[in-house]
């Protein structure tokens, strides 16, 4: 790390001898990374370059970061990453968070930060699509997306549109760079035919390969392009299998990715030569494959010495680890740096730097290249992802190396040739050898079976009758379809159902003169039926509103309520332009769009027709407070929009052209839809001589250019109406209400302010960041930077699925219910559990204080009542001198003693059928043969017992005083006694009879280390025939006078 050292100094001297540059602009970083695992992105890995680049940041760019480092468990955990980055935020009050690595981990915190507005730099969590929905997220890896643009150029280069997948579904990460693919595919309205297995279902036997035969055949049925996603082992079986069925000369071609080129290509050692009998046709098969890889940035000068400095680095510091310098590396050490140049660049203009300048740090990212990168050139896009660079690898079919045929450069969306595809040989039906691309589809079908590829030669006469045949056919057709033509056309006038140019009477005129009224509150609004499509004249319309602004009233028809939008034209003269206008918009189906009911055609009045939507349009909804809208009504509300739009624009009607919060209405199910779409002669207006303020307002939904230079309608200028209509909905107020002046003025302000544009100004609020950087882009000044609705769709469904939200809103509040039940059952189930496991506790503290038996009683709330017991064995013991140990020990001393010992008893009682009665001081009894009988067997396990424990007691070490022998004297006694629960308040278990205090006398007049017993005991023992006892003799005993006794030696 010469280079960062030597800068270092430089950087000292100048600040001690001139103070010619300024303090270090002082950055707190919080470095929250896994540790201890195989991640690339380890800590072990990027500590080394993150201290390389915040010693590189304070040289060149005066910026002294202050890292706390945290690392968690060798397991990507969500739990742990969010409650480390909860801890860096809240208690170490950090500036910014590199990491974490993990995609789910990045998740958990990105949606912490988006709550505590802070910068988030990460140089991996790959495995998201896109962060558009998170603000202050900058990611420096690559994502799952924009991995395939590279091949959907290709696809579109050579107009392959059928595509096959084959996927493993057991492999987690080759799953989720599917999902990618099949993303991108969708957003190019290409829907592949998708096969997918499980590992195990295929085994290294013939029969494992037949399985993987039947797959190549199934997809070749549908395609000529197949992307398999799988590891690189099982891709080389798929190979060979396919190179068997002849679909590895020319005719197919396959895709696969090896991101970091270290399994199939580079240093990998899993491609196509195995050194085994099969490397022959597998080089042969690996001709017809690509494989996607990220751009290999390893031989650029950055990248070289970066790794010098990082491996110097992790040397002088970090010498026991073991480190891979890597990709995501890379990543992280650039993101430092990229960070350093914005934070020097924000100070430089006043601002400190605080979680209020999140905003300003983080915009600083996007849209601009970064050119001193370990990893060559970084470019951030305007949602904060990295626009990364890509190869495309093929084999080269003599050599048998990958060599690069392709580069994808994200920062120029460009796609450029590198060399030329070697194609392997295609051979077509008239027998033509060529290198040459696969065709979507083939000449002779996917089946083979089109008639120009037949290579039996039919005879004369058969030829000639089937080309009269075929000719006849043909004739058929082309009669048949101009009958149907003219039928089509003839429908049209059909379907109106008037009698043109008659001015229609009342009602004492036949039904089909009648006249057709519309009533307000106010005024009564009749106009003569002189061309009516879809109603008949034999029905009232009465109007239930006043004629707006917008020039539409509620009315009913048939029973049947309606919107009546009333437009400029007093009359349209019927032809076959309205007739094919009509046609569209009645053959139009989609459920977000307004359903078209009929129209009306002058001479007084013309008008279009629709279906009612009871809850109003949309402006009339966010404008009335007394509706309370949450992020879930709202985010479904501009997803029914987005949806609509998106089918308008790929119909017959192309755009819009008068998309306003005015023209969207609100049904009943809550389901919005969008009406005055298509029929341009109907809603065709003039500007009038005098503007006035009804004319401004409805301009406000106008984009810059159409306004400026009087352009028709655009789908650019759809999205930018659609972004006007967003800040409607997010602020429930009028386009531009932030500004106080006139409709008139805000229209002239928008074509004449162009640097900065005139918007709405909108404030991120928490919850809608997504949905205002959204809104931005939608209207901005170059058209062409406006997203398209595909690409709105896709933003749109990141959000919702990230919210963990429905689409629809009726979907959503079902959803809701359906999880409120659930998480009712689950926090029932969680404190069953943990009643359960409390009563365990408390089950378990009872049956050590009192026996099993006696403890159910008491729980049964079952009275306990004394029992006898015709024999048993009881045991005493108690330590020889615990007075002078007492009193040359301090309390804590004897009380760390006691429990020593005690411990070690309660473990040996364990192992037999004994049960402790209890303990007072030095003192230890215990029984056996109650509360359950045994018979006579309880002397043998109190015998038992007690040799136990006089042996560990000779092995048994007092912490304090660990050079003296603990001395234990022990007596038994065996007879009858009566046991019965003693007290209310703290209960216990006594034990009572001439038996007790004789087995208490055999301990008091024991000796040391030894075991006294009675003779009763000594003659059930006698019985087992198996412990060795020895004659003590007679001694005095307090209450019993003389009694023979012995000492219990060992069992045989």
């Amino acid at each position: 790390m010469v280079p960062v050292k030597v800068a270092l100094i430089i950087f000292i001297c100048t600040a001690e001898v001139g103070l010619v540059s300024s303090s270090p602009i002082i950055v707190r970083a919080g470095i929250l990374l896994t540790e201890n695992s195989t991640l690339m992105y380890d800590m072990r890995n990027v500590r080394p370059a993150l201290e390389v680049a915040f010693a590189r940041a304070l040289v060149e760019h005066n910026v002294h970061f202050e890292p706390v480092w945290v690392a968690y468990d060798d397991k990507c955990k969500q739990y742990n990453a969010l409650g480390h980055a909860n801890d860096l935020m809240s208690i170490e009050k950090v500036d910014v968070i590199i990491g974490p690595g993990c995609s789910d981990d990045m998740v958990i915190v990105c949606e912490l930060t988006t709550y505590y507005p802070l910068p988030l730099l990460i140089g991996a969590g790959e495995l998201i699509d896109t962060t558009f929905m998170y603000p202050w997220l900058i990611r420096f890896s690559y994502n799952t997306y924009s991995l395939w643009i590279i091949f959907v150029k290709m696809m579109k280069l050579y107009q392959w549109k059928d595509i096959a997948l084959i996927r493993d579904c057991c492999d987690f990460p080759k799953n989720v760079t599917t999902r990618g693919f099949l993303n991108i595919l969708a957003d190019e309205n290409i829907e592949p035919y998708e096969i997918h297995f499980k590992t195990g279902s295929i085994n290294k036997t013939a029969a494992g390969d037949q399985v993987i035969r039947n797959y190549l055949k199934e997809a070749s049925v549908y395609s000529r392009i197949f992307v398999l996603s799988m590891n690189s082992l099982l891709l080389r079986r798929f190979m060979l299998q396919a190179n068997a069925l002849k679909y590895c000369e020319g005719e197919y071609a396959f895709f696969t990715l090896d991101l970091y080129q270290d399994d199939i290509i580079g240093t990998g050692k899993n491609g196509w030569k195995q050194n085994d009998t099969d490397d022959a046709a597998a080089k042969h098969a690996y001709a017809s494959l690509f494989i996607l890889t990220l751009m290999d940035k390893r031989p650029l000068p950055t990248y070289q010495q970066f790794q010098r400095e990082v491996r110097e680095q992790a040397q002088l510091h970090h010498p026991g680890d073991k480190i891979d310098i890597n990709y995501h590396t890379a990543a992280f050490h650039d993101s430092v740096i990229m960070f350093a140049v914005n934070v020097n660049m924000t100070v430089t203009e006043g601002i400190k730097i605080n979680r209020q300048a999140v905003e300003t740090l983080t915009q600083r990212f996007w849209g601009r290249p970064f050119e001193g990168g370990a990893s060559g050139r970084v470019y951030i896009d305007q949602y904060g992802d990295r626009s990364d660079d890509h190869t495309l690898y093929h084999m080269h079919y003599q050599t048998g190396d990958f060599v690069p045929v392709a580069d994808y450069y994200g920062y120029k969306k460009a796609y450029e040739a590198v060399a030329n595809i070697t194609w392997p040989i295609t051979r077509f039906p008239n027998g033509t050898k060529a290198r040459v691309a696969p065709l979507n589809r083939p000449l002779c079908g996917y089946l083979n079976d089109d008639p120009v590829c037949a290579e039996k030669k039919q005879p004369i006469t058969e030829i000639t009758i089937g080309v009269a045949f075929g000719l006849l056919v043909l004739l058929g057709l082309a009669i048949l379809l101009v009958y149907r033509k003219i039928k089509e056309e003839a429908a049209l006038f059909q379907w109106t159902g008037w009698p043109p140019g008659r001015r229609l009477r009342t009602s004492t005129t036949p039904k089909r003169n009648r006249r057709i009224t519309m009533q307000s509150e106010k005024s009564k609004i009749s106009f003569t039926e002189g061309t009516n499509f879809g109603l008949h004249a034999d029905r009232e319309v009465s109007t239930h509103s006043n004629v707006t602004a917008h020039r539409t009233a509620s009315a009913t028809f048939r029973g049947t309520n309606v919107i009546v939008r009333n437009c400029e034209r007093h009359k349209i003269e019927l032809n076959k332009q309205i007739l094919l206008e009509v046609r569209d918009v009645r053959t139009a189906n989609h459920e977000n769009l307004l359903r078209f009911v009929g129209a009306i055609l002058g001479p007084e009045r013309t008008a279009v027709i629709t279906e009612l939507c009871s809850k109003g349009n949309l402006q009339n909804l966010l404008l009335n407070n007394a509706i309370k809208l949450d992020d879930l009504f709202k985010n479904s509300l501009v997803n029914d929009m987005i949806k609509a739009m998106v089918y308008i624009h790929q119909s017959t009607f192309q755009i819009h052209g008068r998309l306003t919060s005015r023209c969207c209405w609100i049904d009943s199910r809550f389901v919005l839809k969008i009406g005055d779409y298509g029929l341009p002669t109907f809603y065709a207006t003039t500007a009038p001589l005098k503007p006035d303020n009804v004319y401004w307002t409805n301009l406000l939904w106008k984009s810059p250019e159409e306004l400026q230079f009087h352009i028709p309608p655009t789908q650019e200028g759809d999205v930018y109406s659609f972004g006007i209509i967003l800040q409607e909905v997010l602020l429930r107020e009028e386009p531009f209400s932030m500004f106080h002046i006139s409709a008139e003025e805000i229209v002239r302000r928008v074509i004449k302010d162009r640097d900065p544009p005139f918007r709405p100004k909108v404030e991120d609020v928490t919850g809608t960041g997504e949905l205002v950087h959204l809104m931005r882009k939608c209207w901005a000044d170059n058209s062409q930077e406006r997203p398209k609705f595909t690409e709105i769709r896709q933003i749109m469904r990141e959000v919702t699925k990230n919210d963990g939200q429905q689409t629809n809103i009726m979907d959503a509040l079902l959803s809701r219910m359906e999880s409120y039940a659930q998480n009712l059952e689950s926090i029932v189930e969680e404190k069953t559990q943990a009643f359960l496991e409390e009563k365990r506790k408390s089950d378990q503290l009872l049956n050590q204080v009192l026996p099993r038996t006696v403890a159910e009683q008491l729980k049964k709330g079952e009275p306990v009542h004394p029992e006898s017991f015709e024999s048993v064995t009881i045991y005493f013991s108690d330590i020889v001198g615990f007075t002078t140990i007492s009193s040359e020990s301090s309390p804590m001393q004897i009380v760390d003693l006691l429990n020593d010992l005690y411990t070690c008893f309660d473990t040996i009682i364990t192992r037999h059928d004994v049960y402790k009665v209890e303990t007072i001081g030095d003192s230890y009894m215990c029984v056996s043969g109650l509360p359950i009988r045994n018979g006579l067997a309880h002397a043998v396990h109190i015998a038992r017992m007690a040799l136990t424990l006089l042996s560990e007691v000779k092995k048994f070490k007092i912490r304090h005083r660990a050079d003296e022998q603990l001395k234990l004297r022990i007596g038994m006694h065996s007879g009858p006694c009566v046991s019965g629960v003693v007290g209310l308040t703290m209960p216990r278990y006594c034990l009572f009879g001439d038996t007790v205090n004789v087995a208490s006398r055999m301990e008091s007049t024991g000796e040391a280390l030894k075991i006294q017993i009675s003779g009763t005991t000594k003659a059930i023992l006698d019985s087992f025939q198996s412990f060795v006892t020895e004659d003590r003799g007679e001694i005095a005993v307090k209450g019993k006078g003389q009694l023979k006794t012995y000492w219990l030696i060992r069992e045989n």
